[in-house]
């Protein structure tokens, strides 16, 4: 079969722009993984590649990073307004370097979207330092899994560094409870309502005499009391320690 002249320089075009759009998104990775590994001063030649994103080094950046989100065609359009990088599928990386953006941006791209979290970095000169901030906060959230889609690492410095703590001796007591999923929501949830047993048990819809064996079990298993405030903390540096 052959084609038709006209149509074969349409399918070169089509295959050239498929490769530049290629090409586009390879660069745009390698600046990224570039970007986010990078310590001290910016090169010039660095600072030039940047300012095509739209991004300026010389400026505090404050790092947003979301899991879970897929976005709808207003935040689309929003993402277009800032640096912004697809990371994994379902994962993107923001940059922020207007700080009076982040509350209202923040509120905007997690509007209408319920599976998303987001954590934030602090502001800083280097973006890698930002970034690993967000993710060290992003972990806090996928541990603890508090009722609120965002955090930010700022406000969460100390579990954040309690995390990374090398204490090997308190850190495998939650890997006993893995395969248990009632007794990690039951922990999780005892912990973000503050070891309230009624605001616990409504939030789980479970009876109290509920709530109290599920304690008990957890106490049995890891041999660590959730209603001892600081056997309560060694069980919660445990669970922080299975996301950091």
């Amino acid at each position: 079969m052959q084609h038709r002249p006209e149509t074969v320089s349409l399918l070169i075009e089509q295959r050239n722009a498929l490769e530049d759009l290629a090409n586009e998104a390879s660069r745009k990775k390698a600046f990224l993984e570039l970007l986010l590994s990078h310590q001290g001063a910016y090169t010039q030649k660095l600072r030039k590649e940047a300012a095509a994103y739209q991004l300026d080094l010389l400026l505090k950046t404050t790092v947003l990073l979301l899991k879970g989100f897929v976005p709808a065609e207003k935040q689309s359009k929003l993402l277009l307004g800032y640096p912004s990088f697809l990371i994994e599928e379902d994962s993107w990386l923001i940059l922020v370097q207007n700080q009076e953006d982040c509350t209202t941006l923040i509120r905007q791209l997690l509007d209408g979207q319920p599976r998303a979290l987001l954590a934030a970095g602090k502001q800083e000169a280097n973006i890698a330092e930002s970034y690993r901030q967000a993710k060290s906060a992003m972990g806090i959230l996928l541990a603890l899994k508090p009722e609120q889609q965002a955090i930010h690492y700022a406000e969460h410095e100390f579990l954040v560094k309690l995390s990374h703590a090398n204490l090997t001796a308190s850190a495998g007591t939650v890997v006993k409870l893995e395969d248990t999923a009632d007794l990690l929501e039951t922990l999780r949830s005892f912990i973000n309502h503050n070891c309230s047993v009624s605001q616990t048990s409504e939030a789980l819809n479970i009876h109290r005499n509920t709530l109290q064996y599920r304690l008990k079990r957890i106490e049995s298993l890891t041999g660590k009391d959730p209603r001892n405030l600081l056997q309560l903390l060694e069980l919660t540096y445990g669970l922080l320690a299975l996301y950091k």
